[in-house]
Formats: C-alpha cells, sequence, structure tokens
C-alpha cells in the first residue's frame, strides 16, 4: 500500500521536477510515507511535511512518543484522516524522511475546503483539503522561492456535508445526481442478436445471481445470530413469524431440535428454505421456457421481492 501510494509522487514530479515542499494529510500514514520514500529517492532536496487534525493527531504524538499512541478520542470534520494511531511503518519513515508533522484545527482544514471550491472548483472532502487549509493558515512555513505541492487526495465527500463546511449557515437543496439502475439487453433497436429471448435469459440471471448472493448472506447470519430464548426476549411479531413459517414449512426433526431454542437461527432458517425454493422455481421457469399463471411461485417460495423484504 505505502508504495501504491509513492506512485503519487513520481507523478507529480514528472510534472514538477524541480518541486520542492510536499504538504500531505495525514492519517495512519500510509500516503505521507509512499510519498515520502518517493521523494526521497527521486528529488532529495525536497521537504515532505505532514499535516494532521488536533483532533486526530496520531502520527505527531507517536513521533514525540517514539512509537505508536493510541487515540483515546477521535473527533474531526476530517473522515480520511482520524486514524486512532499511526502505523508502525509509517512511523518509522516519517521519522526518517519527513520534515515535520503539522497539527491544525478543523476550522483550517474548512478553509482549505473552501479555498479549493471557490478558487480550484475542486470539492475536496476535508481530508484532502488539510494540506491546502495548513498551507494557507501558515501552519506549514514556505521560504521564498520554494515550489509547492499541496496534495489533494480522496474521493469520499458528502456533498450536504461539505457545503455546510464551507458555507456555514447557508442551507442547500440538493438532488441526487447520480442514480444506479440495471441495463441490460444491449442494443435492443439494431443488434439482430439481441433477442426478446436473449433479454429474459439475461433477466433471469440477475435474478439467481441474486438469490445466491442472498442465501450466502443468510447463511452468514445464521451462524452469528444464535441467541437463545433463555438469554434473550424476543418480540411478539417474531413468534407470530415463526409461527407462519411453521405453518408452510416442515423442518425436518433434527432442524426443529436444534433450533428449537434459537428463534433468530430458526427464522433465517426459513427464509433460507424459501430462497432455496424460489431459485427451484427459477430453474424451472428456465428449463421450460415460460412464464405466466401455470409457472407462478408456489408456497414456500418467495412470490415477490416485496414478500421477502
Amino acid at each position: 500500500m505505502i508504495a501504491g501510494h509513492g506512485t503519487c509522487a513520481l507523478e507529480v514530479l514528472e510534472d514538477l521536477p524541480d518541486a520542492d515542499v510536499f504538504v500531505v494529510g495525514v492519517g495512519g500514514g500510509g500516503l505521507i510515507a509512499g510519498i515520502a520514500v518517493a521523494v526521497a529517492g527521486k528529488r532529495p532536496g525536497a521537504r515532505v511535511i505532514g499535516v494532521e487534525p488536533t483532533g486526530a493527531n496520531a502520527m505527531r504524538r507517536a513521533l514525540d512518543a517514539g512509537a505508536p499512541v493510541p487515540l483515546e478520542r477521535v473527533a474531526t470534520i476530517a473522515d480520511g484522516l482520524a486514524a486512532p494511531v499511526a502505523g508502525t511503518i509509517p512511523l518509522d519513515i516519517c521519522r526518517r524522511l519527513v520534515a515535520d508533522v503539522v497539527v491544525v484545527d478543523d476550522s483550517v482544514i474548512a478553509e482549505g475546503m473552501r479555498f479549493l471550491a471557490s478558487r480550484a472548483r475542486l470539492l475536496a472532502e476535508p481530508a484532502g483539503a488539510a494540506a491546502t487549509g495548513a498551507l494557507l493558515a501558515g501552519a506549514v512555513r514556505v521560504r521564498p522561492g520554494e515550489r509547492v505541492v499541496s496534495i489533494v487526495s480522496g474521493g469520499n465527500v458528502d456533498l450536504r456535508a461539505a457545503l455546510a463546511n464551507v458555507y456555514p449557515g447557508h442551507e442547500f437543496r440538493l438532488r441526487p445526481f447520480l442514480r444506479y439502475r440495471s441495463w441490460v439487453g444491449g442494443d435492443r433497436d439494431g443488434n439482430p442478436n439481441v433477442t426478446p429471448d436473449v433479454t429474459w435469459q439475461t433477466l433471469l440471471a440477475h435474478k439467481e445471481l441474486i438469490l445466491r448472493h442472498y442465501l450466502e448472506r443468510v447463511q452468514d447470519l445464521r451462524r452469528d445470530l444464535t441467541q437463545s430464548v433463555r438469554l434473550v426476549p424476543i418480540s411478539e411479531e417474531l413468534r407470530a413469524s415463526l409461527a407462519a413459517d411453521a405453518h408452510e414449512i416442515r423442518l425436518n426433526p433434527r432442524q426443529q431440535e436444534r433450533y428449537a431454542c434459537e428463534p433468530y437461527s430458526r427464522k433465517l432458517l426459513y427464509i433460507q428454505e424459501r430462497l432455496t425454493a424460489a431459485l427451484a422455481h427459477l430453474e424451472v421457469i428456465a428449463d421450460f421456457r415460460a412464464e405466466g399463471p401455470a409457472f407462478a411461485a408456489r408456497p414456500p417460495a418467495y412470490e415477490s421481492s416485496p414478500q421477502f423484504l
């Protein structure tokens, strides 16, 4: 991971081979460690300086103590820099190759976000704006004539939260700018190979994929949710649901004995049986290549997604 992060500095040095200072946000230390190693190899005279939030200063504390120091509390707007402890290997690299690690308040980071949004047209997350904020606030000392690189990294930004940080006191009504949908069938209007049958088979493949995915997750949950009614009370709704399931699904004697006192595991077993029946029904449809009332799902299979939910 550290070596991968180093490619960031290599790309910068391709465009700006005479860079003098690299300012980098610091969380666990992987990014700055990789950049420091790359800079030391390609531009030995350049300085690398880290920036941490006051509420998540794990690397600064580790450098001062000579070893990683777990933070008792992490509190910062920069989620990407909110590591509870500095990494051991990054700490060793920072001790040898990083000139300094400075600590700044969240207000400084927010100002970095505001500057990047208004001047550079970059909507950076707080972690990515920390280096710029530190430069603007004078927390990083730059010598006259030095060429400075501010690393703007990360893409995990909540647009509403980011705007609130950059423009406090303002309210924004935001419409979703990206929606996920499933598109199948290819070039239906011009490709003679994409027939209705191909589209139908594609939809069946999607159904099979999601059913198998649900089965895997349900089986995982059954291994975790093994609480007994002797220790954990259950709701009346769950009792009623189990009774309805028992009316439709007959468990074998071993299953009945095994899960007699584990209502959550028993409920998940019923769900598993219904999903398995739905998958078998899907295979019947695929074999007969037909749908309609005669081929409708029968209990205990789920007949629709709302029934499953």
